[in-house]
């Protein structure tokens, strides 16, 4: 069996890690190493269960909530938040289909979800029916990350494929309770199937120059260390245990570097829950303390902005000048608003800085 063929069927789950770091791709769907479940994957799925079942079953809360019962006590606050969050959401709206699973060949012609032709394949976590006839794409997100619109778009097109009219795709923000709606054209719809099949270049590419070069297929799939380790179950497979330079010697420093900072991140929790101190040597402690920290009140951003403006004249004024700090990152787009005699007194210099960032941010920087 080609190697390749491991990396089918495609998934926006599965072109997303290989984007964000290729080398957690190909340990996952080419190695096929297993992803611990995380209280955050399980609180997601859960409340995707109970939403579906809900809707399925007509309106039967108390069968909807048995999907939770299994998470231990703190997970299942959350969960039921963020359940009675998509409750609140669905009111009033006309439900036509819910956890609908879809597939396309490589031609992007409709298949089962489980075809062995099956090339790209997804799950539509709803599909709203419109008062005009049109039909709404939404996505449920139990997180805080931002969600990648080319999800939901990439979503909308068995509909369209099926002779259905989308007006928009989007996601359910349940710990929010915020709604992101994107409009559906036929720019969307095309940036959708390139979005695909440039992602899938991408991958059969190390595939073969990795042939060409006669290296094992892993060297072409290089971690991104530039953040985001501390969270992944294969970072110690991303170190290398021969190093052969100062390039060698940091990425094992950041991957570690990463790594202390979650026991960091762990540590602080603990104290911050228990209010007690850990011994990280006799002479040293983490603790709790407390630092007073100022807050300038209003109610908007411009109310306390105008706040903000009058303490700072007020201290110019009354020699604490010593006391304002004007920012090295202020936008420069703020001295545009200023009259000219004060914004002609900010003068913007390119500063350099040397830190890890991901190569193709660096590759846009070039540009």
């Amino acid at each position: 069996m080609e190697l390749w063929r491991k990396a089918l069927p495609l998934s926006y789950s599965r072109i997303n890690s290989f984007l964000r770091c290729p080398r957690k791709f190909y340990l996952k769907y080419i190695e096929g190493l297993k992803e611990p479940a995380t209280p955050a994957m399980e609180i997601g799925k859960s409340v995707h269960d109970a939403l579906d079942t809900l809707i399925k079953n007509r309106g039967d809360m108390l069968k909807a909530l048995e999907k939770l019962d299994t998470l231990p006590e703190q997970d299942y606050t959350t969960a039921r938040k963020r359940f009675k969050t998509g409750v609140k959401l669905m009111q009033g709206l006309v439900i036509a289909a819910s956890e609908i699973n879809f597939g396309f060949d490589s031609k992007f012609n409709k298949v089962d979800f489980n075809s062995p032709d099956c090339f790209f394949r997804g799950v539509i976590d709803l599909v709203i029916k419109n008062e005009d006839g049109s039909y709404s794409v939404r996505d449920w997100k139990t997180g805080w990350s931002d969600p990648d619109p080319r999800q939901v778009i990439v979503y909308s097109l068995p509909l369209i494929k099926g002779g259905l009219r989308v007006n928009d795709a989007g996601f359910f923000l349940l710990a929010t309770g915020g709604i992101y709606p994107y409009p559906i054209t036929d720019v969307e719809v095309n940036s959708a199937f390139n979005f695909i099949s440039k992602s899938w270049k991408l991958i059969r590419d190390r595939f073969d120059d990795a042939e060409v070069d006669n290296v094992d297929p892993i060297e072409k799939f290089q971690p991104n260390v530039s953040g985001g380790c501390s969270y992944c179950s294969f970072r110690d497979r991303c170190k290398l245990s021969e190093v052969g330079g100062i390039e060698d010697e940091i990425r094992n420093a950041q991957i570690d570097k990463e790594k202390a900072q979650e026991v960091f991140d762990r540590a602080r929790e603990i104290v911050k829950e228990t209010g007690q101190p850990l011994f990280v040597t006799d002479e040293s402690v983490m603790a709790l303390t407390e630092t007073l920290k100022l807050k300038i009140a209003g109610k908007g951003t411009e109310e306390k902005n105008l706040n903000k403006a009058a303490v700072i004249r007020w201290l110019i004024e009354n020699n604490g000048a010593e006391f304002v700090n004007i920012s090295s990152t202020m936008p420069p787009e703020i001295t545009r608003i200023m009259p000219p005699e004060i914004g002609n007194l900010c003068i913007y210099k390119p500063s350099p800085s040397v830190k890890v960032i991901s190569a193709s941010e660096y590759a846009n920087m070039e540009v």
